[in-house]
């Protein structure tokens, strides 16, 4: 006989997409095998109700799309809506800042709200603007604060997260558990045939990138190093998983046949990475970048990639650091890198399927403990 507990995972103005796939569809599927009753509540912009309900209800069924008729200045509204389908001994996980409020808006003494934080909200927007242009821009703090300090219980993405909201908001519980961002990727072998595709021999040595064009992937930054690489070391290209971009056209006009680029479906993306031999997630020195848990590093790793990362990114440095997944990118670095060869790569895809792989023991664990 099967044994249903239920839940509600709401999600707030977040569309689908790759992060959505693996931070939101995976963990709600990790919860189904394990025979737990869980239902998707996400609030999504009018303008792309339609096809955002035929995109999600493709991966999960059970879900109530809701269309956010009003702009983001307006979030309070919706608690009439939410607490339509909100019913009694009910665990609200809250993907977000505004999740967690909103479910606070409506909260009783019988739901519990489990606040997933996703990173430093706050720092987000003084140090990116992501909430620019919004009418919000002074209230982030707060929000965030709410979220913080009044949720039941807290996912952290980072022990940098954790540390973060004790010194912003004074957070000193103890109920709160970190989950670092995760991957279902599978992999059985390597895909040659990109290789051919590219026109990259086994000799060469591929650095890829994976991501878009937002400002905390420290563009510049990046292009600087792609150069020194590129300029020591004529046995290396670049490939970009990305839109073209003033940066990316800047350093692919200097070397045509050594950088390129490539933007393809989400499912389409781990054919590219499998050929690679590192992975380059580094970004500059903020806040933002501090506490965050970036999902490529999973994903790089599940393809076997050593990673190329920066000082102080979230808990990934130090894991890449004390389990030889890399090398870190600072001042003394000689930018000399060497070929990722079959066994170092076999090693890195089981640190990754016993430490990240969503359904390892040490993740799965740690979503399932969250409704004991």
């Amino acid at each position: 006989m099967r044994n249903y507990i239920r839940i509600s995972y709401v999600t707030f103005n977040d569309l689908y997409s790759g992060i959505y796939i693996s931070q939101v569809i995976n963990v709600l599927n990790l919860y189904k095998k394990n025979n737990i009753d869980i239902r998707l509540i996400s609030f999504v912009p009018l303008k792309y109700f339609f096809s955002e309900k035929v995109k999600i209800k493709k991966e999960f069924h059970n879900v109530i799309i809701i269309p956010m008729f009003l702009n983001l200045k307006r979030w309070k509204i919706y608690r009439f809506f939410l607490g339509l389908y909100l019913k009694k001994n009910q665990i609200v996980i809250c993907r977000g800042i505004f999740a967690a409020n909103i479910a606070m808006l409506i909260k009783n003494s019988h739901h519990k709200i489990i606040y997933d934080g996703r990173g430093a909200v706050n720092a987000e927007q003084v140090e990116y603007g992501v909430y620019n242009n919004t009418g919000l821009e002074n209230e982030i703090f707060n929000i965030e604060k709410k979220a913080v300090l009044n949720s039941d219980l807290r996912i952290a993405v980072s022990n940098k997260l954790i540390k973060y909201w004790k010194q912003e908001f004074n957070y000193n519980s103890q109920n709160h558990v970190v989950i670092p961002s995760s991957s279902n990727n599978n992999i059985v072998d390597i895909n040659k045939i990109k290789r051919n595709e590219l026109n990259i021999s086994e000799n060469t040595i591929l650095i890829v990138f994976s991501g878009s064009f937002s400002k905390w992937h420290s563009f510049p930054k990046m292009i600087v190093d792609f150069k020194m690489f590129l300029n020591n070391d004529s046995n290396i290209k670049i490939l970009f998983l990305s839109k073209p971009n003033p940066y990316i056209n800047e350093i692919k006009n200097m070397f045509s046949k050594r950088v390129l680029v490539r933007w393809v479906k989400f499912e389409e993306v781990i054919d590219y990475l499998r050929i690679a031999d590192y992975g380059y997630v580094v970004r500059e020195n903020t806040v933002t970048n501090q506490v965050a848990s970036p999902v490529k590093v999973a994903e790089y790793l599940s393809c076997g990639l050593k990673i190329l990362i920066s000082n102080d990114l979230g808990d990934y440095t130090e894991i890449v650091e004390q389990n030889n997944l890399g090398f870190i990118l600072n001042n003394s670095f000689n930018y000399k890198l060497s070929k990722v060869d079959l066994k170092e790569s076999e090693s890195i895809i089981n640190f990754y399927e016993k430490n990240l792989a969503i359904w390892s023991n040490e993740i799965s664990n740690r979503y399932l403990n969250l409704i004991k």
